[in-house]
C-alpha cells in the first residue's frame, strides 16, 4: 500500500486530538517502519503492523481475531488489553491455517515460467506455505520494543524492518497465560487450509516470545 508520511499520522494522533487512543493497528504489507516511527515520536501508543508482505486472507483473519477480543472486552466493560487480543488475533489466523513468516522468501524470481502459468499445489514458489509476520510494537524504557511469538521458521528470516527484539518480562506471560486461561482457550492442532496442509499447534499466550529471558 502507498503509506502517508508518518508526521501525517502524528498529527492526527496526538493526545490532544485522540486522548482515548491506546493501539494503532496498520493491517498492510511493510507498515513495520511506520508503526517503529509511530511509537518513537509516541510512546503511550502501541502498534501492530506487519514486517513483511501479507496474504489478504491472512490479515483478515488476524484482523477478526484481535476486533473480536477488542468487542469482548468492551462488551464485558473490562480494560481492554491489547497484548492478549494480539495474542487471539494470531490464534484466529492459525485456527484458519495462516502461519507466521515471509511470503517473500519463498516467490519466484523474475522470469520464472510459474509466473505466466503457476502451479499452486505443490509449489512453495506460487502458493508460499507462510503468509505474513504481524507484531506488536510498544514503547518500554524508552525504546520501541517487539512482541511476536518465536516460531523456528523465524529463526532465521533474512529480513528484517523492525529493531532487534528486547527481554519480555516475565510477568507479561504470566499475564496473558491467566487470561487465556480465563477465557478457556484452546491450542490444539490448526486444520487444514484448502490447498495446503496441516501444521503445528498455534502460538498460545503462554509462549516463549522472542528474545524473552525467565
Amino acid at each position: 500500500i502507498d503509506l502517508p508520511p508518518a508526521a501525517a499520522f502524528i498529527s492526527q494522533l496526538s493526545r490532544e486530538a485522540a486522548p482515548r487512543l491506546q493501539c494503532v493497528f496498520l493491517n498492510g504489507c511493510h507498515t513495520a517502519a511506520l508503526g517503529h516511527k509511530l511509537v518513537e515520536e509516541m510512546p503511550w501508543l502501541c502498534v501492530i503492523c506487519w514486517c513483511s508482505i501479507t496474504e489478504d486472507a491472512a490479515a483478515r483473519a488476524f484482523a477478526t481475531g484481535f476486533y473480536d477480543a477488542v468487542g469482548d472486552f468492551i462488551f464485558n466493560e473490562e480494560q481492554i488489553r491489547i497484548e492478549l487480543a494480539y495474542w487471539l488475533g494470531l490464534k484466529r489466523m492459525y485456527d484458519q491455517g495462516f502461519r507466521l513468516g515471509d511470503p517473500a522468501t519463498y516467490l519466484h524470481p523474475p522470469g520464472h515460467p510459474h509466473h505466466s502459468a503457476p502451479v499452486f499445489r505443490g509449489c512453495d514458489g506460487c502458493c508460499p506455505p507462510v503468509h505474513g509476520n504481524v507484531v506488536l510494537l510498544a514503547s518500554f524504557e524508552k525504546r520501541v520494543c517487539v512482541l511476536r511469538p518465536s516460531l523456528p521458521s523465524q529463526a532465521d528470516e533474512p529480513r528484517r524492518s523492525t529493531p532487534p527484539v528486547r527481554s519480555t518480562p516475565p510477568r507479561l506471560h504470566a499475564r496473558l497465560a491467566a487470561h487465556a486461561r480465563r477465557l478457556s482457550l484452546g491450542a490444539g492442532p490448526a486444520g487444514h487450509r484448502e490447498g495446503g496442509q496441516r501444521d503445528s499447534a498455534p502460538p498460545s499466550p503462554s509462549a516463549p516470545l522472542d528474545g524473552a529471558s525467565d
